[in-house]
């Protein structure tokens, strides 16, 4: 089944409040709104979950695993091999969700579901190797990680979450295999952290949150698995615009060579194409909201008021209407809000 006979955000979801329990699609009254960053317009208005839906969730969750633990390995694996087909049937419609309500460009997208993807057939492969305690625990649980977890996207991007919630029960999967809950409720996603019949965490995210979810979790003794966004490579410093938990954090260059570095680094920034990310010639897309960039700027103007050199970039482009900030080259940093 494509994606796109599913009602999504340019198939006029603004009209649709879409959360996903038991692999359906249900709607609250309770909503917030999703918009795309590179010209602010409305592209979803959400169902905002609270206490009792988290819960409700997680309940259900937890009876799905009771029975689904007894599937066959060779059928979890068929399973996964599944719905690893059917996102890459989808990585065009997928990759304009990821474009829509993120604002990266959609080459990139692409690019992005296609190697999402491709991690799928090496765990359906590892599903039927559960050989009990020859095997580490991480491969033997490989599967169950999918269903025991509910699933909670950030509020500004919460689309693409549920689309591949929609290929997880088109592949097979039982209904309470997955649950997509998104929400802007702080408490509601307090228990995931707290609900004793969650036995892992695992979040992507800043080591601010990190270290209290940590906290939180440690109160139930659950598993935690957190990637902190402290380290990045060179390589990925500019990907999606530099808002990855992956993108470099400082970079060291030997002196006898920083001239030519920068040289070379500020000749590659002159090639960047900043607008909206489904225009192909793009290279980068607009920032997610308008803190975003209010950020960006203020780090800039902080940096420059104590003596660092703007080398390249950093204004708002002119003719766009979207969350944009031109990628920014800066040289001599010392004391200020950027400096290493």
């Amino acid at each position: 089944m494509k994606l796109s006979s599913w009602p999504l955000p340019y198939k006029d979801m603004r009209r649709q409040k879409p959360k996903i329990i038991r692999g359906y699609r249900v709607s609250g009254s309770n909503t917030f709104l999703v918009f795309d960053p590179s010209n602010k317009q409305i592209i979803a208005d959400i169902a905002n979950l609270g206490v009792e839906d988290f819960q409700a969730v997680i309940n259900d969750a937890g009876e799905t695993y009771k029975s689904f633990r007894l599937t066959t390995e060779h059928e979890q694996s068929k399973l996964l091999h599944k719905y690893a087909g059917l996102i890459k049937a989808n990585i065009k419609d997928l990759a304009v969700i990821l474009t829509m309500e993120n604002g990266k460009t959609v080459a990139e997208a692409e690019g992005e579901v296609e190697y999402g993807a491709s991690f799928i057939p090496w765990f359906a492969e590892e599903a039927i190797r559960s050989y009990g305690d020859i095997i580490p625990s991480q491969h033997s649980g490989s599967t169950n990680l999918i269903i025991r977890q509910s699933v909670g996207p950030p509020r500004e991007t919460p689309l693409y979450a549920l689309a591949l919630a929609k290929l997880v029960v088109e592949a097979g999967f039982p209904a309470g295999a997955i649950q997509v809950v998104p929400t802007r409720d702080r408490n509601a996603v307090t228990e995931l952290y707290t609900n004793l019949i969650v036995q892992k965490i695992s979040f992507t995210g800043s080591t601010g949150v990190g270290k209290l979810i940590t906290t939180q979790a440690a109160g139930t003794m659950k598993k935690v698995s957190i990637k902190l966004a402290v380290d990045g490579l060179l390589a990925c410093k500019f990907r999606c615009s530099g808002q990855t938990y992956v993108c470099a954090n400082r970079l060291y260059v030997q002196r006898g060579i920083h001239d030519r570095f920068i040289e070379a680094l500020l000749n590659k920034t002159r090639t960047f194409k900043v607008g909206p990310g489904l225009d192909r010639p793009v290279t980068h897309g607009p920032l997610i909201n308008k803190v975003a960039v209010e950020k960006v700027q203020s780090n800039i103007n902080d940096a420059v008021e104590k003596g660092t050199k703007l080398v390249y970039g950093g204004r708002i482009p002119e003719g766009l209407q979207g969350h944009f900030i031109e990628p920014a080259l800066l040289t001599g940093v010392t004391s200020c809000r950027v400096s290493p």
